[in-house]
């Protein structure tokens, strides 16, 4: 396949861009013509390697990276923002904007399963996609979790997991698509957490079903505004669902059962993952796939599904002490989530990037469970301030350095959680 194939209109698009170097980016580049002249632009210094291709004429990185636009189409990897002035003007001269997702929902004709959220997302889609195995033969679990869109062109059915980048700007066209909950987060990306929570509940927009988790404010006041075709929910009851909402399916957890519409649907001890925000992500999958999965199949899978690399990930053991990798926790309220499920005194590895997120949700559950923080990298300053006088905390450069100080800290018993609440993964 190449580009012109891929967009179907008969284009004779020569002259192509590329923002980003990225695994999307990378997808792109291999269905390009091979008579492209393609511009490669990056904000960042770009690695030689990704400047072999014959095709690629010209580079532009670093302060450079918006001179001379003159292509037909500019492909841009999702953190790209299309605000900037040179991208602006360069579109008022006729070069189109887009990104390798908004080309997969142009073209896409597959059943697609569409899945945000500020947590719980990657292991949402992930199970989405397991159940919907019953039905389609070759489903595609594509977006920040599992492959590229452009890879799930030939698929039967696509579960698709989108970030609040990708929503910005793309037009989700979808069979059902779903929120798992929406918490301050890419604040700073965003504009606004307002500009965050409308990029989130755009995907709501062009669905035929909708599907929402509604154990957060912000998306309990959404199902009581617009109702819901499904809502999940592991606070209220069947019951208090219906005096407050409007529905047609609804998943509540009542004692040891996840409940389908008030009646017992699947035992809790038939998960293979039963901590309270796997209990949750196993509803939201369930709703997304009402009707297309049986009961029997959902809870095969389900039992079977152990969890994500990279989330709660026993690594080893040293001297007595666990070493666990939750890495994929990028927010606070992640780590929060991480800690309240594993229950365990600790020393926490905390840091990366910040996001512009307050760390002040986390100074409960610190104190209910770390024996110590060690903050690390480019936020530890600012995580070391909000945490100053709340519990212990060690300052180190690198991640190397911090899991250094934390196995000195640590006693046999204990445990070493790299939960980031920041951008680490």
């Amino acid at each position: 396949m190449n580009l012109r194939a891929f967009l179907q209109d008969g284009r004779d698009v020569k002259k192509i861009g590329l923002f980003g170097i990225g695994r999307s980016n990378r997808a792109v580049l291999d269905i390009l013509p091979r008579d492209a002249e393609i511009t490669l632009r990056s904000d960042t210094r770009l690695d030689p390697r990704d400047m072999q291709d014959p095709r690629i004429r010209r580079i532009y990185d670093g302060e450079h990276a918006l001179d001379s636009i003159d292509e037909q189409i500019i492909i841009l990897s999702p953190s790209v923002r299309r605000d900037r002035a040179p991208l602006i003007e360069a579109q008022s001269r006729g070069t189109h904007l887009t990104s390798e997702c908004e080309l997969f929902f142009s073209r896409a004709d597959m059943p697609i399963f569409a899945t945000t959220g500020s947590d719980g997302k990657s292991t949402s889609a992930t199970l989405v996609s397991l159940l919907l195995k019953e039905r389609y033969e070759n489903v595609a679990l594509c977006g920040n979790i599992g492959s590229p869109f452009i890879s799930a062109m030939s698929a039967d059915a696509c579960s698709a997991e989108l970030s609040s980048f990708q929503l910005t700007y793309a037009k989700v066209v979808s069979k059902r698509a779903g929120i798992t909950n929406i918490t301050p987060n890419h604040l700073n990306w965003h504009s606004s957490f307002d500009e965050y929570k409308a990029a989130k509940l755009s995907i709501l927009k062009y669905t035929e079903k909708s599907v929402i988790s509604i154990d957060d404010e912000h998306l309990l006041a959404v199902a009581r505004g617009r109702g819901a075709w499904a809502v999940t929910s592991g606070k209220y009851s069947y019951s208090e669902l219906k005096n407050i909402l409007d529905f047609q399916i609804a998943y509540t957890r009542c004692k040891d059962y996840i409940q389908r519409c008030g009646e017992d649907f699947i035992p809790i001890s038939s998960l293979g993952r039963r901590e309270e925000h796997n209990v949750k992500n196993a509803m939201y999958a369930l709703a997304m796939c009402d009707g297309i999965v049986t009961r029997e199949y959902a809870e095969q899978a389900l039992s079977g599904f152990k969890g994500l690399e990279h989330r709660c990930e026993h690594v080893g053991q040293y001297g007595g002490v666990d070493f666990i990798n939750s890495s994929i926790d990028t927010t606070p309220s992640r780590t929060v989530a991480t800690l309240t499920s594993l229950g365990r005194r600790c020393i926490l590895l905390l840091g990366g990037r910040g996001k512009g997120l307050s760390y002040e949700p986390l100074i409960e559950p610190i104190n209910k469970y770390a024996k110590a923080v060690v903050a690390f990298g480019e936020c530890r300053d600012e995580i070391a301030r909000e945490l100053h006088g709340r519990c212990e905390v060690i300052s180190e450069s690198t991640l190397q350095c911090a899991l250094r100080a934390a196995t000195k800290k640590a006693s046999a018993g204990e445990c070493i959680i790299l939960s980031p609440a920041a951008t680490s993964y």
